[in-house]
């Protein structure tokens, strides 16, 4: 491939907006030896003395297999007209959540969990099957589908969820499925969220697969006459498997203390509300459900200060609960402080930021802290 061009930091400007993934090697190491700042792939990431890097131009789709249902697009690429070109082929990338499918595809995959996803489609983790990007270093790579140990250490996830600060992510591979044929959403109410909880285990044991699923535990001035907890969730697939699907859902839920809930499909690809402040914690199922019940069960009493709290990414070991501080005056519950402190890592934390030195030594990404979406 021969070594990159390196420009003058003069030539870069307030706006780089490179014409091809190859010019990034280059413009790192011009930004890393002329003490430049870069934003990050991040959304909302321009300050001022950065200039900004846009990758706009850099937003080809490539190949399509429909053998292995595998799509390889550039990461300018917008997530909604990436949606858009697959629906209009019979095929989806799964869920996504619509707050996140304003960004494109390289900021997606830059502030993603590796562990959201949803029952049906799996994890970001399982759905992206390769990466290309270049380094802050400089240093190009690519992450290609390939069995792990004949592969070698897996580069992906020094960019997937890590916020922009290692380097930039120029293509991806990604999983694609087949648009259900059939889709059912439905809503329950319960006194009870952790009951919501055990309902969609016992689902998910069960062998029904839903898109996805949200359990919220309603703020207190939105409870009106409704339950303090909605469980929503969307079937897919085959009529045959929806109807199995929506005939095991009977089963579950009224034993649980769970009644049936007016629900209206939502097609739209944008989140039609604002981001507010929230912190999210990925839990094994019962240490979820003893943290649920303790924030927000029955017998605990939710003054104007208890948030707004969504249990969803289910997966067969687990969900991620997520506390969300939509009005003034609201707090994250201590106990969910404590657990989110008792799960961080140190020494992970220690080993990322070592990481980060070493792969941005020029510091052209660096900020202090490490971004935490």
């Amino acid at each position: 491939m021969g070594s990159p061009v390196v420009p003058e930091v003069s030539e870069l400007g307030a706006e780089i907006v490179p014409d091809y993934p190859n010019e990034l090697a280059g413009i790192m190491m011009a930004a890393a030896a002329g003490g430049l700042k870069l934003t990050r792939q991040v959304p909302g990431s321009a300050t001022a003395g950065r200039s900004r890097l846009n990758l706009a131009r850099i937003d080809q789709i490539g190949n399509l297999d429909t053998v292995s249902r595998t799509i390889t697009v550039q990461a300018g690429l917008p997530m909604t007209l990436l949606e858009n070109y697959l629906q209009e082929k019979g095929l989806t990338l799964g869920f996504i959540p619509r707050h996140l499918m304003g960004l494109n595809v390289g900021e997606y995959l830059s502030v993603v969990s590796p562990c959201h996803g949803s029952p049906r489609f799996g994890t970001v983790r399982q759905n992206c099957l390769g990466l290309e990007g270049c380094f802050a270093d400089g240093t190009v790579f690519s992450s290609r589908t390939a069995p792990r140990r004949a592969a070698g250490p897996d580069l992906r996830f020094c960019l997937i969820g890590a916020g922009g600060v290692n380097g930039v992510i120029t293509s991806a591979t990604l999983r694609v499925f087949p648009v259900p044929a059939v889709r059912e959403a439905v809503a329950f109410g319960t006194s009870d969220p952790v009951a919501a909880v055990a309902a969609v285990r016992t689902l998910i044991q069960r062998g029904v697969r839903p898109e996805w699923v949200l359990v919220v535990t309603r703020a207190p001035g939105d409870i009106g006459s409704r339950k303090p907890a909605r469980l929503a969730l969307q079937l897919g697939g085959d009529r045959q498997e929806v109807g199995r699907g929506l005939e095991v859902l009977d089963t579950v839920m009224e034993p649980l203390g769970l009644s049936r809930e007016p629900v209206s499909p939502d097609l739209r690809l944008h989140a039609s509300v604002e981001l507010h402040e929230a912190r999210e914690l990925f839990l094994e199922t019962g240490p979820l459900m003893t943290l649920l019940g303790e924030i927000a069960g029955p017998g605990v009493p939710r003054g104007p200060e208890a948030p707004e709290i969504h249990v969803t990414y289910f997966c067969s070991h687990g969900a991620t609960i997520r506390v969300l501080l939509r009005e003034p005056g609201q707090a994250i519950p201590a106990a969910f402080l404590r657990e989110y402190a008792a799960h961080a890592s140190p020494i992970l934390d220690r080993l990322g930021r070592k990481l980060s030195e070493r792969l941005d030594p020029g510091g052209i990404f660096a900020e202090g802290e490490k971004y935490d979406g």
